[in-house]
């Protein structure tokens, strides 16, 4: 793999720090040491299982380290990791860095009192533990990417999958780190201004060489399974990994709410009921072309191919094993671009370190989870719609059936029921609230169902019909011709003394009596 000659030199100056005039005087020649800056701290390189080397810089032959034993080495050398092999450097109480079959790793800087290291992978796949809780200054290249973590606790993974278009795999075990595209003098995609990516605990994302160079590249990072990338990691330490880091981390999310798994990959097979949109599944498998890919709910309910532009991928379609089963070829390796080192000054004193101020708590995710129902008792044959909205899980489940972050569902229960709404956090745990819905019969609801209405009370019972009143407007304002006017006043008839019914008779005298009068002419 191509280097820099001149950064070679550098980190040669970088070994000889303690040196007054950086080569022009020999030991003997140093007369009294005086309080100058520190010597740059290395950390210990201990072989873990072969094959492990190391050189003091990039231009130095290798030199193998045992089985079981270690070294120190300082700022500038370059290590290497043979097949099957597994190294570990480790700065106690600040950092701890494994790595695996392939890497090729540089260290740039490194201040462990200060909590500052600053490291260059150009290849493979290496582990980085941040212990304690203070603030840290955690730098690592990854050719066309800079991952950088700003306090502890951290653990993360870089890891490189090569093919036609090399992709960097970012998954964070624990913690908070960001992404940035590394900006190179001489343009190109390196010296692109693209978004700053944070990936959080329980999160991952894949980045190729010309992600920065196509508008809207950048791959949405989406929830994993740390454990079982814990577990895979473990066997390529031991050398019995027999597939890439897609194999355990790949995810997809689903674009439309018309995707339905298919029994094979192609068109021409009969889709099954359709995924809501934004359910995240998991990829374990390829067709030879890159354009199916096989997928399985995270409940493991279900599993088939759904076509590449119905998805939205963490990394490309490309990096999915072509087969299940662990052991399938890998794309064919293609050589890395060339390192692009950090720019350290290599002067005495070190150079000052960037303040970092009082550490902060990493953020906490809150876990927001809104689930109702708009009535709880309802009479057979009537419906209840209910409404949930969650944040910052990795799925959804509305009564055993895969649901979006936010959605409805119409539900018509014959009986009484109860619905769940079942939440997977990122990293793997539950939450789950349940709504109850009770369903009576209409018989025994329809006296309740009517409200009492208000009646005029009845007049006293009598031995003759209440008659049914006219409408007023039927009913002339007298039956009988006014009498003539006379100075006897004519003696009425007294009518009972009972109540009015509810519609009062016309006020007319009784006409079945009347007493003759006389006429005045």
């Amino acid at each position: 793999m191509a280097r820099h000659p001149l950064r070679a030199a550098l980190f040669m100056t970088c070994a000889a720090v303690t040196l007054a005039a950086c080569g022009k005087k020999t030991p003997e020649d140093l007369g009294t040491p005086t309080a100058a800056a520190p010597v740059a701290a290395g950390p210990s390189l201990s072989a873990v299982a072969p094959k492990v080397e190391y050189k003091v810089s990039e231009t130095d032959p290798a030199t193998e380290i045992a089985a079981g034993e270690s070294v120190t080495v300082t700022p500038g050398a370059n290590i290497l990791i043979g097949e099957n092999g597994h190294g570990a450097l480790a700065w106690p109480e600040f950092l701890t860095n494994d790595l695996y079959s392939g890497t090729d790793s540089l260290i740039s800087l490194s201040v462990p009192e200060r909590r500052q290291a600053f490291l260059d992978q150009a290849s493979g796949t290496a582990r980085y533990q941040v212990a304690g809780d203070g603030a840290a200054e955690v730098k690592v290249r990854a050719n066309w990417i800079e991952v950088k973590v700003a306090s502890g606790p951290a653990d993360f993974v870089i890891s490189y999958i090569p093919g036609a278009d090399p992709t960097a795999w970012v998954v964070m075990l624990d913690g908070t780190a960001t992404v940035d595209p590394v900006r190179a003098e001489g343009g190109g995609a390196s010296a692109t201004t693209a978004t700053t990516v944070t990936l959080r605990t329980g999160e991952a994302a894949a980045y190729t060489a010309t992600a920065f160079t196509t508008e809207g590249a950048l791959p949405k990072p989406l929830g994993i399974d740390p454990t079982q990338v814990k577990a895979w990691l473990e066997r390529l330490g031991t050398g019995s990994a027999k597939t890439s880091i897609a194999g355990v981390a790949f995810r997809c999310e689903i674009k439309g709410d018309d995707v339905g798994l298919r029994d094979t990959p192609s068109e021409d097979a009969e889709a099954g009921e359709a995924i809501p949109a934004g359910t995240v599944v998991v990829v374990t498998e390829r067709d030879d072309t890159a354009s199916w890919l096989k997928v399985r709910l995270l409940d493991g309910t279900d599993e088939g191919w759904l076509p590449v532009d119905a998805l939205t991928c963490l990394a490309p379609p490309a990096d999915a094993p072509v087969a299940s089963e662990e052991g399938v070829a890998t794309p064919t390796p293609r050589p890395l671009p060339t390192r692009n080192p950090f720019v350290v000054p290599i002067t005495t004193p070190l150079p000052t370190p960037t303040y970092l101020g009082t550490p902060s708590p990493t953020p906490t995710v809150a876990l927001n989870i809104k689930f109702s129902a708009d009535k709880t008792r309802i009479t057979a044959g009537e419906c209840v719609n209910f409404s949930w909205e969650v944040e910052n899980i990795d799925a959804v489940y509305f009564n055993g059936k895969p649901a979006t972050g936010k959605g409805s569902s119409k539900e018509c229960p014959p009986t009484s029921a109860t619905y769940t709404l079942r939440v997977v956090l990122r990293g793997g745990a539950e939450e789950k609230r349940s709504i109850e819905v009770k369903v009576v019969a209409k018989d025994a609801t329809s006296t309740q169902a009517v409200p009492p209405t208000k009646t005029i009370a009845p007049p006293p019972a009598t031995n003759t019909p209440v008659p049914v009143p006219p409408t007023a407007t039927d009913v002339p304002p007298t039956s009988v011709p006014p009498a003539p006017a006379t100075n006897t006043p004519v003696p009425a008839t007294p009518e009972p003394a009972t109540p009015e019914p509810a519609t009062p008779e016309p006020a007319t005298p009784e006409p079945a009596t009347p007493e003759p009068q006389p006429t005045t002419p």
